[in-house]
């Protein structure tokens, strides 16, 4: 497991970042979280809970299925929208879908450390007296990694991979986005009926528990107070990284700059 890495200021964090390697490779990726969670896609998490929850019913959906309904359905509704024509491979598809909240096995990273830090504290805290942290992980690897998209098909994908989607929104352009990916190994309906305690293990090993040579992992682990929270949201505001610049869509984000631009000490357009 990795330790992490302990930071205090906002200038720390960009002292760290500017100049640290991992094992000798550069940290090039970064996530921000508000809390320390293992690093698992959202569809993972959803569907180790609908396991669990139903792992006595015969008809138990496999992972695969309910992959490849939630993409297929995207799909069929996007290709209705007057969207910008680009190649409809299956990596594009998950990339948009991603970036726009459907459950996918990606995961987020960013190649901009201060969208990373944005992330991990855009959303208001739990302010009670406690020491409390917000994280960012990073990761590093060879130059020689390209970011090319995986040649195996996303719903038969083993291994890892971080790949960088193409430039085909300007959420994912803003964003500086890429994503990894890697295998997902649950047991079927007939393994669990002959072992029923293997629905409760995980059968998705999050990616900085990986051993491989190519990718080396660090968590920061940053100081998290109500002042500090503004203070750092202020200066990556300064610096051009705040929530109408990520999310630069819908009437919605019309709404929240004009909210912040009222109450300006609010950051409201952060929380809401």
């Amino acid at each position: 497991m990795t330790l992490p890495i302990e930071i205090e200021s906002y200038e720390d964090f960009q002292m760290y970042v500017s100049s640290h390697y991992i094992n000798n490779k550069l940290i090039r990726l970064f996530r921000g979280q508000k809390e320390n969670k293992s690093l698992y896609p959202k569809l993972l998490r959803l569907y180790e809970n609908y396991r669990c929850e139903n792992f006595l019913m015969e008809d138990v959906r496999k992972f695969e299925e309910i992959e490849v309904n939630l993409l297929e359905k995207f799909k069929s509704e996007i290709k209705s929208m007057n969207l910008d024509k680009f190649d409809e491979n299956n990596w594009n598809f998950l990339s948009i879908a991603q970036h726009y909240g459907l459950p996918t096995r990606l995961l987020d990273w960013t190649s901009n450390p201060l969208v990373a830090l944005w992330f991990a504290f855009f959303e208001e805290g739990d302010y009670d007296g406690s020491d409390q942290f917000r994280f960012v992980w990073g990761v590093a690897f060879d130059e020689n990694l390209t970011g090319e998209y995986p040649k195996q098909d996303y719903n038969n994908f083993k291994g890892v991979q971080v790949f960088k989607p193409i430039e085909i929104d300007q959420r994912i352009i803003n964003q500086e986005a890429w994503f990894s990916v890697q295998s997902v190994n649950y047991s079927d309906q007939s393994q669990i009926n002959n072992n029923p305690t293997s629905v409760m293990s995980h059968s998705f090993v999050p990616i900085d528990d990986l051993y491989t040579f190519e990718y080396s992992f660090v968590e920061m682990k940053i100081k998290d107070t109500k002042e500090l929270r503004i203070e750092i949201l202020e200066k990556l505001n300064e610096a051009g990284i705040n929530h109408f610049f990520l999310f630069p869509d819908k009437i919605s984000e019309l709404c929240k700059r004009i909210i912040t631009e009222e109450f300006p000490s609010s950051h409201a357009g952060a929380s809401l």
